[in-house]
């Protein structure tokens, strides 16, 4: 049966390939952005699954009120530890917000505007503690614009084992690498690297290195998945189509 892919980069073709057998799963995804477009979550939620999503841009809230009410909302910043910190947003890319300031540092030497705030920053231990003490985490994901390592350090990686970590692994919008700093957090407490899709590293639990076998390609013709901008541009000429059709019929009718 095709499903829809609301990625660029085909992210969520490789998730649903490795679930496939797991028809209701959890997730949590840090930097969640929208609940639709450029999602990691959105198909593993239109197939029921449900889960915890960190987005701490409070004007994409309404976004996922309407289209996802079922996951949990968390409007935070995710980081090593317990507080407050100062959030960055750059009007030319909502997507680049960060709490990095390095990276801020490398967008405000090309010249561009930067605006910060203070929010709330919680530990993704506290997330899993609230949200989800017991049982099975599928997926981990994480899109937090070069603020990896910080992320990573606040989850006990003993005590919360994700079956999958997906992580963003190059620097904001360029393909230079920035694993280097954090994957060892990763490789260092039972996790295989398996994936890179060029833009992120897809890390596996050891305890379920069984999965291993669904990265053995890249997205491809056997996945049976349509991007979601092409089903809805065909819906819409379909309809238009129908329309048109209609005019046609009431032109004739008025002609006789």
């Amino acid at each position: 049966m095709t499903y829809l892919s609301f990625t660029r980069n085909f992210e969520d073709v490789m998730i649903n390939r490795v679930f496939s057998a797991t028809p209701k799963g959890f997730y949590v995804d840090v930097g969640a952005y929208q609940p639709i477009s450029d999602s990691n979550t959105c198909a593993l939620y239109q197939r029921g699954w449900r889960g915890v999503v960190v987005e701490p841009q409070a004007r994409l809230h309404p976004l996922w009120a309407k289209h996802r009410p079922e996951d949990i909302l968390v409007g935070a910043a995710i980081g090593e530890t317990m507080g407050e910190v100062t959030f960055y947003q750059f009007p030319w890319n909502d997507q680049a917000a960060t709490i990095a300031p390095e990276i801020v540092a490398m967008h405000e030497r090309e010249g561009r505007q930067v605006q910060s705030q203070t929010l709330p920053k919680v530990t993704l231990n506290h997330l899993m503690e609230q949200h989800r003490p017991q049982g099975d985490i599928h997926l981990l994901s994480i899109d937090v614009e070069g603020a990896e390592r910080l992320a990573l350090e606040g989850l006990d990686r003993t005590r919360f084992r994700p079956w999958l970590i997906v992580l963003e692994s190059v620097l904001p919008n360029r393909p230079q690498p920035n694993f280097a700093e954090w994957e060892h957090l990763l490789l260092n407490t039972g996790y295989e690297f398996v994936y890179f899709d060029a833009v992120n590293r897809f890390y596996l639990a050891k305890e379920h290195i069984d999965l291993k076998v669904h990265f053995n390609r890249p997205p491809c013709v056997w996945d049976d998945f349509m991007d979601h901008r092409l089903y809805h541009a065909q819906q819409v000429a379909a309809k238009a189509q129908a329309d048109l059709e209609q005019l046609k019929a009431s032109l004739r009718t008025l002609a006789q």
